[in-house]
């Protein structure tokens, strides 16, 4: 079956580059993941669905995750979008190009375009004005924190930790921020200037943004976890090099 410049061979569970010429021989799971966005073309395929289809890993969330980066990869830039992430539902295998397409959410490791982090920062800078005026003493405001964090090979990391909702449970989150900074500490250095860390409201997300500046341009990745009632346990310094968040 056709996919952009590759050829989809099921029989031999292979994605072939026609202009190229490289294969990928598709891991099991690889497979079963694009065998079942195959069969429901131009539909939302869930997350759940998805899911079901891998064999037992620790983390299948980020095995997901790794999977659909990898398909889209092998795909090359210029047909990497006829696989869209679908927030909050789950994946899309589209038939052909869209006319547009988001920088943003194309990929769960997409870079964030020049254009859409002015339009961000501009966003964040209004909130931050009216917290400021709505406010009485701003630097009380709970939940905000700043670290120093000295990785192994004696550079500083400052990690943000954005604020915790002042809901059940608020000293857990704390504890696993904790958790997750012991983690960073054990990196040999870190390829970002600043890590910045933030659960979501209902506790099924944690969001991590990672910042850095390549000649003067400010470059973001932004790594979404979404699991129910979200524990990172399984964060470990290998997570973190996987996840391009660290290198060892």
């Amino acid at each position: 079956m056709q996919i952009g410049d590759c050829w989809f061979d099921i029989p031999a569970r292979q994605l072939f580059g026609q202009k190229d010429g490289q294969v990928l021989c598709l891991s099991d799971d690889e497979f079963n993941v694009l065998e079942l966005l195959v069969n429901q073309q131009d539909k939302v395929v869930s997350r759940q669905a998805l899911l079901a289809v891998l064999e037992e890993h620790a983390n299948p969330e980020l095995e997901l995750v790794d999977i659909i980066h990898t398909l889209k990869t092998s795909l090359g830039d210029k047909y990497e979008s006829l696989i869209e992430t679908v927030a909050d539902q789950g994946f899309m295998l589209h038939t052909r190009l869209k006319r547009s397409r988001s920088s943003l959410t194309d990929s769960p490791y997409q870079t964030m375009s020049v254009v859409l982090y002015s339009l961000l920062t501009a966003a964040i800078l209004l909130m931050v004005f009216w917290l400021y005026s709505e406010v009485d003493t701003p630097r009380n405001i709970e939940g905000y924190y700043t670290h120093e964090v000295t990785l192994q090979g004696g550079a500083l990391l400052p990690v943000n930790v954005y604020p915790v909702p002042r809901i059940a449970g608020r000293k857990d989150r704390e504890k696993q921020v904790d958790y997750f900074i012991q983690q960073l500490r054990q990196c040999t250095q870190v390829p970002w200037e600043q890590v910045s860390a933030s659960f979501s409201v209902d506790d099924n997300m944690l969001n991590l943004l990672l910042f850095k500046r390549e000649n003067g341009v400010p470059e973001y990745e932004n790594i979404k976890v979404y699991q129910k009632d979200v524990n990172i346990s399984f964060i470990d310094p290998a997570w973190l090099e996987k996840a391009g968040v660290c290198e060892r």
